[in-house]
């Protein structure tokens, strides 16, 4: 059991509903970086910025996961928040595939302490603390990042350890037992839990919807969960399916855009081969092993 497994239970990964028939078929999570080697077959789901940003700290191997609390309201995970209940824009169906973290040992762990995507540093005479506007560029995180090194921190501000060749503070191994105090730092409370891809999906893992509808959608998926057998193993993949109560009537409402994840300004148009799910009179297009402008699509996007 990991050291901070009686703190936080569960860990979340969040992803576009569209994203999980890839990540069905490769039985896996896939890091950013292994992405891109799917193409021969299919698409990729990736954040554009994020995922420059993850090669520029050194992070372009691992997948995030959130680390939850056992309580933890799952309004307070910032990429739910941003994609389906806040902001003046339609939603965008996301899912989140949970796990227990009472199986992980600390040595095949490491925590982030920031928020990798937005968080960023003080540095004396360059800029404040805070968080980087939507689609800076990895270079200048990266500056930023050094010059936080380059002015010595100890461990409790740097939230961390500078462990080669992650450019950002981290704690691994046996520094999470003895920092564990810091993982209290995290923003919003969610410390961010970095494994080395693939991570395999099995039946210890719950698929959670946040409507209905969505929840709908992923019910004719039900015949991949249940036939696909993790390599290795005659266990089925068969995720439990759950809905928390109450979160749908908090889901902003709207039709949503042409599926474009890192557009400021999204596409209005209806691409080729999408599904539309209604929300009353708003409604939800999302993609499952379909084709659109954008090729098949599939692979993780967190």
């Amino acid at each position: 059991m990991a050291s901070f497994s009686a703190t936080f239970p569960r860990a979340v990964h969040v992803l576009p509903l569209h994203a999980l028939g890839g990540i069905l078929e490769d039985r896996a999570f896939l890091a950013n970086s292994t992405l891109p080697h799917r193409l021969h077959r299919t698409n990729a789901a990736v954040r554009k910025t994020s995922s420059q940003t993850d090669a520029a700290l050194g992070l372009g191997d691992y997948v995030h996961l959130y680390l939850l609390h056992s309580n933890s309201p799952w309004e307070n995970i910032p990429i739910l928040a941003a994609q389906l209940l806040n902001g003046r824009g339609a939603p965008f169906p996301h899912v989140a595939i949970e796990i227990g973290t009472e199986g992980l040992s600390d040595d095949e762990c490491k925590l982030c302490i920031w928020n990798v995507a937005v968080s960023r540093p003080k540095v004396n005479n360059l800029c404040k603390g805070g968080n980087w506007t939507r689609g800076t560029e990895a270079a200048r995180v990266l500056q930023i990042w050094r010059s936080f090194k380059h002015q010595g921190p100890d461990v409790r501000m740097a939230r961390g350890y500078w462990n080669h060749p992650i450019q950002i503070p981290t704690l691994r191994g046996d520094q999470i037992g003895f920092q564990l105090s810091l993982l209290g730092r995290a923003p919003g409370g969610m410390p961010e839990l970095l494994l080395r891809s693939p991570v395999k999906i099995d039946n210890r893992y719950t698929l959670w919807a946040f409507s209905p509808e969505d929840m709908e959608a992923l019910r004719s998926l039900r015949e991949v969960l249940q036939v696909m057998i993790v390599e290795g193993d005659a266990r089925t993949i068969d995720l439990s399916l759950s809905i928390p109560s109450g979160f749908a009537r908090s889901i902003r409402q709207g039709c949503a855009p042409a599926w474009h994840l890192d557009c400021r300004v999204p596409k209005t148009r209806t691409p080729a081969g999408s599904n539309c799910i209604c929300r009353g009179q708003a409604a939800t297009r999302f993609w499952l092993a379909t084709q659109s402008e954008y090729g098949p699509d599939r692979g993780s996007a967190c």
